[in-house]
This record gives C-alpha cells, sequence and structure tokens, in this order.
C-alpha cells in the first residue's frame, strides 16, 4: 500500500538497518569521495551496492569512478545483471536492477528532486507514487548499512544545477537517521 508512511515504516518494522548514515554533498565530485571512501569502508567479504535512479546515473558515475576505482583496487563493476557470487565485487546499478536482491551495504546516490524522484514524475500522482515504491525497493536492499546522498549541484547535460534533496528524506523517520554531514535546511 504505497503512501507517504510507506518509507518510514521500513525503519519502525524492527528492521535490521539500524541507522542510515546521510550524507550531503555539495558536487558531484564530493559524491564522489562519499562513495569512495564507503566501498573502501566495506569490508571485503560484504556485498555493496551503489544504486541510482536510472541506468544513465549509473553508467555517469561508473564511467567517472572507473580510474579511481582500479587505482584504489577496488573490484567494481557496472552491473546490468547482478551476480551475488562475487561477494568483494562493488555493483554499480540502477535501482531496477537490484530488485529482489539484498546487499550488506547500499549506498543510494541522486537523491535530489528531479532525480529522484524524477521530473517527470513530479506532476502525476500515480508517477510519484511509482518512484515512492522504487525507494522503498531501494532501501530495502540493505541489510547492515545504508547511506542515502544528495549534491547540492551537480553537472546534469553539461549544465550546473542547483539541487533540493529529495522529498522522500522527510518521509524518514528523523530519530533513524544519523547525518554524516550537518544538516541542511531546503
Amino acid at each position: 500500500l504505497p503512501s507517504e508512511a510507506m518509507l518510514a515504516r521500513v525503519f519502525e518494522a524492527g528492521d535490521s538497518i539500524a541507522h542510515p548514515q546521510l550524507v550531503m554533498c555539495a558536487k558531484d565530485a564530493d559524491m564522489d569521495s562519499a562513495i569512495i571512501e564507503a566501498l573502501r569502508a566495506a569490508k571485503r567479504n560484504q556485498t555493496v551496492a551503489v544504486l541510482f535512479p536510472n541506468a544513465e546515473r549509473a553508467v555517469a558515475s561508473f564511467q567517472r569512478l572507473d580510474a579511481r576505482l582500479r587505482e584504489l583496487l577496488i573490484d567494481a563493476e557496472l552491473s546490468e545483471k547482478v551476480n551475488l557470487s562475487r561477494r568483494h565485487v562493488r555493483h554499480f546499478a540502477d535501482v531496477a536492477n537490484a530488485k529482489g536482491l539484498e546487499f550488506d551495504v547500499v549506498f543510494i546516490t541522486g537523491m535530489e528532486e528531479g532525480l529522484f524522484p524524477h521530473e517527470n514524475s513530479m506532476n502525476d500522482r500515480d508517477g510519484l507514487e511509482e518512484e515512492r515504491r522504487l525507494m522503498y525497493v531501494a532501501i530495502t536492499r540493505a541489510r547492515k548499512r545504508l547511506y542515502l546522498s544528495h549534491s547540492q549541484s551537480r553537472m546534469l547535460h553539461g549544465q550546473t544545477r542547483f539541487n533540493m534533496k529529495s522529498r522522500f528524506f522527510d518521509e524518514l523517520p528523523e530519530a533513524a537517521l544519523k547525518w554524516l554531514t550537518p544538516k541542511q535546511q531546503p
């Protein structure tokens, strides 16, 4: 039953996700650094996914980070079909490709109005509900640690865009959240 309360129910149900870590970055480069640090902090035997609202964002981020990941000896792949048998691989995927799978650590990026929820869904109640369901899927992929992140500005189609954090942050219970950077108002 999708609703604004759906996301909060994940945390109220005694889920194993103790305190999602919220990361706010000023721009894409800071976001990339946060992703790298999260991947480095994960233990080698943990399954890890970096999830994006759509495949386009997953591809762009992976291409930006690929050389750095190889340099740091972080085994990562852009996953159209995630294979969890190789536990040490860090998967970059869109939310739809992670459906039905669980990971020890999940990093959800692109949590900005216009990206997640996508701008095309915001004028349509059904579209917004579908985006909320995708957010629910993304959150429930995490078994142990969940990072939610948004960027205040990012390059999109060659232009700098200044962003508001996703409305989905406001639907999560404040007591369950732990901000790693100072909380900023929209």
